[in-house]
């Protein structure tokens, strides 16, 4: 992911902040199939999947806000999505 808090300086023009989105959305979205975290949900029920610095340290955090809010963060998001029609073959 090519924009995070520790690569971008603190004073930006407004249009970086869209850029920024779009870059992380286009690498964590599952409505892309060339996202990098879609290619990860595809690939790593037969092997291991390489994953960029960035997103592994993302899912590290995640597990960590997962077992320190005990539960109450959970970044999944497929039964949402399931349940709002999303994607129905979840």
């Amino acid at each position: 992911m090519p924009c995070s808090p520790r690569s971008s300086p603190p004073s930006r023009p407004a249009g970086t902040g869209s850029a920024c989105t779009d870059a992380i959305e286009a690498a964590l979205t599952y409505f892309r199939d060339t996202s990098e975290l879609e290619r990860v949900n595809r690939e790593a029920g037969a092997r291991p999947v390489a994953v960029s610095a960035e997103l592994f340290a993302l899912l590290t955090l995640c597990r960590a806000m997962h077992a320190a809010s005990d539960g109450a963060f959970d970044p999944t998001t497929a039964s949402l999505s399931r349940g709002w029609g999303f994607r129905p073959g979840l």
